[in-house]
């Protein structure tokens, strides 16, 4: 059984002070060649570009694919600051949620960074890399160019929400720094920034956005929320009596996908049943990393699967 692999400070990342294309190549277990070949010139043909819900999606092929899997596995072995829940082991939308439950009967705010992995321009990673983790100016344009969906972080690469944190890590350390002195918990998931505390008021909201549009970006989605209200923060609502709880509009996806499981049956489609029962299972247990109650649900209704899956066949 392999060891957990533990988390490095940044200066003990294999990235840092990476000076050469061969150790690059290595470290990206492929040739010097192909890495070039597919880091050089335009980027676009490394992508599939899709719409959904009328949102742009670049999705990398299956070789920068690979390269962006392994990126990704470095970048999240570097230790991250306590604010900081995705795209952290062990952390998710549920931890980020839980870490205001504390201050429930407290003030909370939400802001979202409007479309931040394209409002994060290639030049920034290649600053990223050429400074943060002082690679040489060939290597960092080399990780630059391969990670990048033209100008800018692809939206459908596992790499890009890495890349965003640690190419704004100063912005939000700023954002962290004037909500300690004040008291106030922040956390952060992806783009997503969640304050709860007394002293939540017009100024503090002043101060993170102007933090913001220092960095070239724009905050929208403002919500301001009083002690009295329940308080929706990534994926679940945080109720100022009864604490973190499943959002109402994951009950009422899970009971309309209990219901067209039902229907599929009696028509008979079992192709559409078992996507139907995968989407039901999922949500299950995306609602148990909020209420543990729903991990028992989860665990019924695979066995109901199983037992469906044996008569249909």
């Amino acid at each position: 059984m392999k060891g957990k692999v533990k988390s490095y400070p940044l200066s003990s990342s294999p990235f840092f002070r990476l000076s050469s294309k061969k150790k690059l190549s290595k470290l990206l277990f492929t040739t010097e060649r192909r890495l070039c070949k597919v880091a050089s010139g335009d980027s676009a043909p490394n992508f599939h570009v899709t719409n959904i819900s009328g949102r742009e999606v670049h999705i990398p092929k299956q070789l920068t694919r690979q390269f962006h899997n392994r990126i990704f596995r470095l970048l999240q072995r570097i230790e991250t600051p306590s604010f900081l829940h995705s795209g952290v082991k062990r952390r998710s939308h549920a931890t980020n949620a839980i870490s205001h439950v504390k201050n429930g009967e407290e003030k909370a705010l939400t802001i979202d960074i409007k479309r931040f992995y394209d409002s994060t321009p290639k030049r920034r990673i290649y600053n990223l890399f050429r400074e943060k983790f002082e690679c040489s100016p060939d290597v960092a344009g080399i990780l630059a160019n391969l990670c990048c969906y033209g100008d800018k972080l692809p939206t459908g690469s596992p790499i890009s929400q890495c890349l965003a944190f640690w190419s704004n890590e100063s912005m939000f350390n700023k954002i962290a720094n004037i909500s300690s002195h004040l008291s106030i918990t922040f956390t952060l998931y992806v783009d997503d920034l969640s304050f709860s505390g007394e002293r939540i008021d017009d100024d503090f909201l002043l101060r993170i956005r102007q933090v913001i549009t220092s960095f070239g970006y724009e905050s929208h989605k403002i919500k301001r929320l009083k002690p009295s209200d329940i308080k929706p923060i990534t994926g679940s609502v945080i109720h100022p009596k009864n604490g973190l709880m499943v959002r109402a509009s994951d009950w009422k996806k899970i009971r309309a996908l209990r219901k067209e499981i039902h229907e599929l049956k009696k028509a008979k489609n079992p192709e559409e049943t078992q996507k139907k029962y995968e989407q039901l299972i999922g949500t299950l247990y995306a609602c148990a990393q909020i209420d543990k109650n729903f991990t028992r649900i989860a665990e019924r209704t695979c066995q109901s699967r199983r037992d469906w899956a044996k008569t249909s066949s």
